[in-house]
Order: C-alpha cells, then sequence, then structure tokens
C-alpha cells in the first residue's frame, strides 16, 4: 500500500496517509464488476499525535495497479488513545449488483470518542469508483457505545449494515442491530433489534475490567493471559434474503454462534445456534453467501484440553497454557439458513495467547477473522499460531504460565522479526 513513513515512490508521497500516520490495520477489501479491488483500512500513530483515521485505496487490473487513497474521515491529534476522536473498525461493502446503484462503495466504521461512552457507527459511499467519497453520516442513534460495523449489498442493490451496541449503564443493552438503505446508501432505516444477549466479551475473565491480559503491567487479578475479544454481528443477503449471525453466551456462560434470517428484511426467524455442540466457545464469526449456499466462518475451542465455560480459551484452571485450543470451523446451509452442517477448516489448534505484543508481555491476535464467497468459491482467512517459536521470557525465567515467546535483543527489527518468535501469521483457506 503506497503511503507508509518510507516510500519515497511518487504514489505514496502522494498518499494522504504519507506522513500522518504510521501504523495500519483493519483491512478490508471488495471488488467492483469491471476488476476495480477497493481497499479500505484506518491508519494511525502509537504515540501523540494519534491521527487515527480512515481511508480507502483503489486498484484496478483486478487488483493489480494501484490508482490512489483517498481520506474517508480524520481523526484528532490527540496524546493518546483514550482522547480525541479514533476512527475504527472500517467495513467496506461494493455494489455488484446490475442495478442502478451498481459500482457503488459503501463503507462503515466506529467513531471513538475518547473515554465518553457515546461511540457511533458513520458511513460513507462513493458514487464514483472511489474517486471521491460522501461526508460521513451518522446512522446509528448513539444511545451507547456501537461498534463492529459489517455491510452487505444484496442481489437488488438493497445495503445492509449491522452493528454491536454494547451495555454502559442500567437504560442500555447489549444487543445487535441491522439497518438497510433501498437507496444506494443516500439514507437508512431506523434501527431493527436482532438480539438482546449476554456478551462474550473478554473483560469478565481479567478480574479488574482488562479486555486483555499478560505479565507486568498487564498481569490481572483472575491470573488469566488472552488477547482480547468481543461479540460482533456479520450480514449477508442474497436470492433468499438477508442473514445476520452474532456470538454470544448460553445460560451456563458457552459463547456460540447464533443466526437469524429474513427473507424481505423486515421478518426474521426466531435466533437458533448454528450446532448443539456442548464444549468450547464459538466467537469472532463472518458470513458470506455465494450460488446457493450460506458460509459461516468462526472460531472454535471444542478441541480445548483446558476448556471451561466459565474460562477463556486456552487458559487451564490454574492460568496455564493449554496447548492447541482453537481451531477455525465453517458452517454451511443450502436452505436459507435453516439447517447447517459444519466442517473444521485449520489442520493445526491455535492459542491465541502468546504474549507478542506490549514488549511481549501481553497477547493480541486480532478482532475478528473474514470470509468472502463468490460463484465457483469461498475463500476464509484466520490468525494462526503454528509458526511461532516459544521461549523464556529474561525478565521472569522462573515464569511457569507457558505463554512466552523467543525473545530477541537484536539491534534491528528485522532480524528479530525472523526468529520465530513473533510469527502469528495469516493463514487460509479455500472450500
Amino acid at each position: 500500500m503506497p503511503g507508509y513513513p518510507d516510500d519515497s515512490s511518487a504514489a505514496g508521497m502522494a498518499s494522504p496517509a504519507h506522513g500522518q500516520c504510521g501504523a495500519a490495520g483493519d483491512p478490508t477489501q471488495s471488488f467492483d464488476r469491471d476488476g476495480r479491488l477497493f481497499y479500505g483500512f484506518i491508519c494511525f500513530n502509537r504515540a501523540k499525535p494519534v491521527n487515527g483515521s480512515t481511508y480507502v485505496a483503489t486498484y484496478d487490473q483486478d487488483g493489480g495497479h494501484y490508482l490512489r487513497t483517498v481520506l474517508v474521515a480524520q481523526g484528532s491529534p490527540a496524546g493518546q488513545f483514550s482522547s480525541g476522536l479514533f476512527q475504527d473498525k472500517i467495513n467496506l461493502a461494493v455494489d455488484q449488483s446490475t442495478g442502478s446503484h451498481s459500482g457503488n462503495v459503501y463503507v462503515a466504521w466506529s467513531r471513538y470518542s475518547g473515554r465518553a461512552a457515546n461511540n457511533v457507527v458513520l458511513f460513507s459511499r462513493s458514487t464514483d469508483h472511489g474517486l471521491t467519497f460522501s461526508p460521513p453520516a451518522r446512522v446509528s442513534p448513539g444511545l451507547g457505545e456501537e461498534s463492529f460495523a459489517d455491510l452487505a449489498v444484496g442481489p437488488d442493490g438493497t445495503v445492509y449494515l449491522t452493528y454491536r451496541n454494547f451495555a454502559h449503564q442500567n437504560s442500555t443493552s447489549d444487543t445487535i442491530s441491522v439497518e438497510r438503505s433501498t437507496d444506494g446508501g443516500q439514507s437508512f432505516s431506523q434501527p431493527q433489534l436482532i438480539a438482546q444477549f449476554r456478551p462474550f466479551d473478554s473483560n469478565q475473565f481479567s478480574g479488574n475490567g482488562f479486555g486483555d491480559c499478560g505479565d507486568g503491567p498487564f498481569a490481572c487479578p483472575s491470573g488469566f493471559t488472552y488477547s482480547r475479544f468481543s461479540s460482533l454481528s456479520a450480514v449477508t443477503a442474497d436470492r433468499n434474503g438477508v442473514h445476520v449471525v452474532w456470538n454470544g453466551e448460553l445460560a451456563d456462560g458457552q459463547s456460540k454462534v447464533f443466526v437469524r434470517n429474513s427473507s424481505d428484511g423486515t421478518n426474521w426467524s426466531a435466533a437458533a445456534t448454528l450446532d448443539a455442540v456442548s464444549t468450547g466457545h464459538q466467537y469472532f464469526p463472518d458470513i458470506a453467501s455465494a450460488d446457493g449456499v450460506i458460509t459461516v466462518v468462526f472460531y472454535d475451542s471444542r478441541n480445548d484440553a483446558g476448556y471451561s465455560p466459565s474460562r477463556p480459551t486456552g487458559d487451564t484452571a490454574d492460568g496455564r497454557n493449554s496447548g492447541g485450543a482453537v481451531d477455525t470451523f465453517v458452517a454451511q446451509s443450502s436452505d436459507g439458513g435453516t439447517s447447517w452442517t459444519e466442517t473444521r477448516i485449520s489442520n493445526f489448534s491455535s492459542n491465541y495467547n502468546w504474549e507478542t505484543h506490549g514488549a511481549r508481555m501481553v497477547p493480541f491476535w486480532g478482532d475478528y477473522i473474514y470470509i468472502s464467497a463468490v460463484h465457483g468459491g469461498v475463500n476464509v482467512t484466520w490468525t494462526d499460531s503454528r509458526d511461532l517459536v516459544p521461549g523464556v521470557d529474561p525478565r521472569d525465567p522462573t515464569a511457569t504460565d507457558g505463554f512466552d515467546i523467543l525473545q530477541c535483543n537484536a539491534s534491528t527489527l528485522a532480524s528479530c522479526n525472523s526468529q520465530g518468535g513473533l510469527d502469528q501469521n495469516i493463514y487460509g483457506a479455500r472450500i
């Protein structure tokens, strides 16, 4: 992606991201019918000025030739992540129909307003193949903390948007909402309540409200080590209607993936789980549909030897590494989302609690995984720990929890990156 900090190319110097930010994330992509690829992402700095902003880059020639990058929403130059405006969790979809809005590019994301619990979902669209984007418009009520926007476009050009509402006071609840637009993203319906649910969020396992736990300043009273995770939703639309998935807890604490289907975007089936498997947490679902088959990808810890509904994945009761804990599964339905069959896709069970971040003292393995379905094939991607090299942390050589990685004292980051301790890699599979 042109525009990274040391990029001196003409394209890089012309990018609005150049000189503004040094770290990027949340990649989201979609093609139009003419082979243009649209690539949404966030870019920010880990120190002042934070400048957490959203961008969309455009490529043509089936994604082989870079054209431009456009700033969609600017963050503020705050001194830390907990202050100012930070644009985050971007998602992108393109109208691939043959209707009047074919080729429109849609993006939605969350605007975090410092420590205030009034995050909102914003939306923008491009009607000129990514050359310009409309001013960001608020499409969520802003009554709570709203995040994890996900977009889909139906065969008729209807745009669907789902997002998670986080409870933050007695008057709000953890819910999943869906909105739709029938005019090419010019306006959206009032949000429909899809689910009020019990969330599977990592901060419930820390003992102090932290979202992730590790060593040193990241140690939590519970004694567990884990990467952050949250319940979230995803949406797809096909000739049978619209389908929404999310994950949440059953009464015993097990996290399951749920689904609701609607033939018209208004009337919805009852919420149902994808399966009746009684062990393992399911989380980070994504959904897509092609060739009459709906496919859902998700993480599943049914093979975790240390599984308990009252613990995060990958931890034993005394806070030790339980080994290969999480697999990537897909569930597929050929009857409009009524019944499902499941397949394990990963051939290696990962543990997402290796301490790869925060000076190698805390885990971070991402906030979601992805699926893409087109005529003739389905592709899924996930984060995988099979290549990571464990080690001993010389700052605490007597540690026995088993989450330390191979440390590196080399003078350059590049040489550290080749040692294996940081090899949390992206894997994929074609179904």
